[in-house]
C-alpha cells in the first residue's frame, strides 16, 4: 500500500479536494497530521510522498535523497489573504507573539519578515487556538486566514515578497528519488480539485478602489519561477540555521544538475 502524508491545514485544501476519493482509488494510505510529523516520516522513510514545505525539503538534503513531484503546488508572489499578523494597535515594538505552530513553516516565515524587514527579533509561542483572549494577552497575533482580523493585519506573504525578491511555496509534493510509486505524479494531480487553474490573481478585497494596489498571484502548479525561487530559499534558510546543507533543487524524473549548473 502506498503511504502518504500531509499536513492538517485547511489552507492546502484546493490540493487535497479530492484526496478521499483518490485515495482509495489508488490503494493510499492519507495519513492527517502535523506539519513536522509529516517530514519527519518521510526523513525516517516511513510514507512514501508528502506535501511539504521548502523546511521539509531542505532538511532532505544531508539526510536522504528528495525529488520534487512537478504537479500542485502552493506558492505566493506578494500580497494574499494567507499568513497575516495582527498587530495591536499603538505598539511601539512587538514583544510578544501568538502562533498556531511554532514547528511550521509558517513560523519561520513570520521570524525572517520580521528580523530581516523590521528588526524584530523575540520568540514565539504556541498557541493551537486563536481566540480573543490571544488578542487581550499578546502583542501580536498569527492567523492564517481570519476575516474578522484581516483589515487590520500585516501580510506575511506580500512583506516576504518584498524583502527577499522570491515567490513564497507552501507546500509542494516532495517523495524520495529511489522507491517512490510509478504513479505518483497521477496521485498527486487526482487528490486536487479538479478545476484547479495553474495560476489565480489575487487582489486586496479590503482595498475598493485599489488605492494602496495590493496585489499578488498564487501559483497552484508547479513552474520555472518556483524552482528558481526555492533555490534562493534554501540558502536563506541556511544561513538562518534551520537546515545544515544547501542542496540542488532536484525535480522527479529529471536529470540532477551537474556541479557547473
Amino acid at each position: 500500500m502506498i503511504k502518504i502524508a500531509v499536513p492538517d491545514n485547511q489552507i492546502y485544501s484546493p490540493l487535497l479536494e479530492n484526496a478521499e476519493e483518490a485515495a482509495k482509488k489508488f490503494n493510499v494510505q492519507l495519513i492527517k497530521t502535523s506539519e513536522k510529523q509529516c517530514r519527519d516520516l518521510l526523513l525516517n522513510n516511513s510514507v512514501d510522498a508528502i506535501l511539504g514545505s521548502p523546511l521539509a525539503y531542505g532538511l532532505g538534503t544531508k539526510e536522504a535523497d528528495f525529488r520534487i513531484i512537478n504537479g500542485p503546488t502552493f506558492a505566493i508572489d506578494g500580497y494574499s489573504p494567507f499568513l497575516n499578523v495582527f498587530i495591536k494597535p499603538n505598539l511601539k515594538t512587538i514583544e510578544s507573539f501568538a502562533i498556531p505552530n511554532t514547528d511550521d513553516f509558517s513560523s519561520i516565515v513570520a521570524e525572517m519578515v520580521l528580523s530581516e524587514r523590521y528588526g524584530i527579533e523575540l520568540e514565539m509561542t504556541s498557541v493551537k487556538n486563536i481566540d480573543s483572549a490571544t488578542i487581550e494577552n499578546f502583542d501580536a497575533v498569527f492567523h492564517y486566514t481570519d476575516t474578522d482580523l484581516t483589515p487590520n493585519s500585516m501580510n506575511l506573504t506580500e512583506d516576504w515578497t518584498d524583502t527577499f525578491d522570491t515567490c513564497l511555496p507552501l507546500a509542494f509534493w516532495i517523495c524520495r528519488a529511489e522507491e517512490h510509486p510509478e504513479n505518483i505524479e497521477n496521485i498527486v494531480k487526482e487528490f486536487a480539485a479538479q478545476d484547479l487553474i495553474k495560476e489565480e490573481d489575487i487582489f486586496d478585497e479590503n482595498d475598493e478602489e485599489m488605492q494602496y494596489g495590493r496585489e499578488g498571484k498564487i501559483f497552484w502548479a508547479w513552474n520555472q519561477k518556483i524552482e528558481d525561487d526555492l533555490s534562493d530559499i534554501l540558502e536563506l534558510l541556511f544561513m538562518r540555521g534551520y537546515i545544515s546543507e544547501v542542496g540542488k533543487v532536484k525535480i522527479l524524473g529529471e536529470e540532477p544538475p551537474t556541479l557547473d549548473e
